[in-house]
């Protein structure tokens, strides 16, 4: 009996420790899953949120008048690559336009007042120049493309809207003809601003018949790396700023940060001494490498990035507990970032994008530029490579 007792005491020992273990491995395997979940994993699409609508309008002959419906119907989304954005790459991510619909609808009403007024510049293709079927029209603010109007097609195509901002296809829409009840339209916001890959070749397409500079949508990408620089990193003082990334690996490794959006890509998040105000984002070691290169020509290191706390880094890309990180403050600065007007002109050797803006208290900004800056670029088409960006301010 005590033998049979002892065996049995033994056997429950055993099973104890082998639960113990099993257990211990479990909760393992799980904080190993959580610390190497993918960006793939973090950025995927939540398919269960509700499609974005679709508003049907009567077209009249003017491209630009249209009179939207009080009850909006069930949109079509461009269904290839709508649930893939952990697959865009880098390049192609960062000319996303991150609009909100409400924000993107505001500004095709900005874009139709400044096309109907007559100010802008107007360019037409006759159908069947270049191999495309359609007449096209592209209305240009300056040097940027803000609206393009594709229409008469030799093969009875569809007509085409395609609607703009600082370099970025923001709106696209899909019609017959005037009061068609087909006709479809899509924004960059849909599926959480990753429309997929057909959303950008269709912007490249466009931009590149439309003879757009690339240097002007390479540079837009920098502006939270412009409104870091200016409010929350340097404030100019009224002093001239000049900055040499191909001397300053670490403003490369800045600045390359800046064009992704950590929300789309951290490893893991919390909030900064328990302040829920100031959030930080980890991220990839390897996540600055595509950005950096793409837009500097060359790959830096995440230890060029500044140390949180002892480089003075109060937000933007850092080194937070020896870790790459992004700080972000939720704290209302009252602040206003407004691009005003770009530029482009070139020499044998560069090309000189001008962007003039307002960068201030929100209650002056009445349009008028408080900075002026111009980027160097070196290369041609989509390889630019940024140099060297100056700022002035004009106050």
């Amino acid at each position: 009996m005590k033998t049979k007792i002892t065996i049995a005491a033994v056997v429950i020992v055993i099973l104890s420790i082998a639960c113990i273990v099993a257990g211990i491995k479990l909760v393992s395997d799980r904080s190993e899953a959580t610390a190497n979940k993918s960006i793939e994993d973090i950025a995927q699409t939540d398919t269960d949120k509700p499609e974005r609508v679709m508003l049907d309008d009567d077209m009249s002959e003017d491209a630009f008048t249209v009179d939207l419906p009080t009850e909006p119907e069930p949109e079509n989304l461009i269904e290839d690559g709508v649930d893939e954005c952990e697959l865009i790459p880098l390049n192609l991510y960062r000319r996303v336009a991150h609009l909100s619909y409400e924000a993107i609808k505001s500004e095709e009403g900005i874009i139709r007042t400044k096309v109907n007024s007559g100010s802008c510049r107007q360019v037409t293709k006759a159908a069947g120049e270049d191999g495309n079927a359609h007449k096209r029209t592209y209305w240009y603010d300056g040097e940027n493309l803000i609206f393009a109007f594709y229409n008469e097609a030799t093969d009875g195509s569809e007509d085409q809207r395609f609607y703009f901002r600082n370099g970025c296809l923001i709106e696209y829409i899909e019609y017959t003809g005037n009061d068609a009840p087909e006709n479809k339209r899509y924004y960059s916001s849909d599926s959480d601003g990753c429309p997929g890959e057909v959303w950008y070749d269709l912007q490249e397409e466009v931009l590149r018949a439309a003879g757009v500079n690339a240097a002007i949508y390479c540079t837009t990408d920098m502006a939270d790396y412009e409104f870091m620089i200016l409010m929350d990193r340097y404030w100019t003082g009224g002093n001239d700023i000049e900055i040499d990334f191909g001397q300053n690996d670490r403003e490369v490794a800045i600045a390359a940060l800046t064009t992704i959006d950590p929300e789309e890509y951290y490893l893991d998040k919390g909030y900064v001494e328990d302040d829920e105000n100031i959030e930080y984002f980890f991220l990839d070691r390897h996540l600055m490498d595509e950005p950096s290169k793409n837009y500097f020509g060359r790959v830096v290191k995440y230890t060029d990035l500044p140390v949180y706390g002892v480089d003075s880094v109060y937000f933007g890309p850092c080194l937070f507990d020896n870790e790459p990180a992004y700080i972000r403050s939720y704290y209302e600065n009252e602040t206003s970032y407004n691009v005003i007007s770009v530029k482009t002109h070139s020499d044998s050797e560069y090309t000189y994008v001008e962007r003039e803006l307002y960068c201030g208290y929100w209650g002056g900004d009445d349009g008028t530029p408080n900075y002026s800056l111009t980027y160097t670029l070196r290369g041609a088409d989509s390889n630019y490579e940024i140099c060297k960006l100056l700022i002035k301010p004009k106050f």
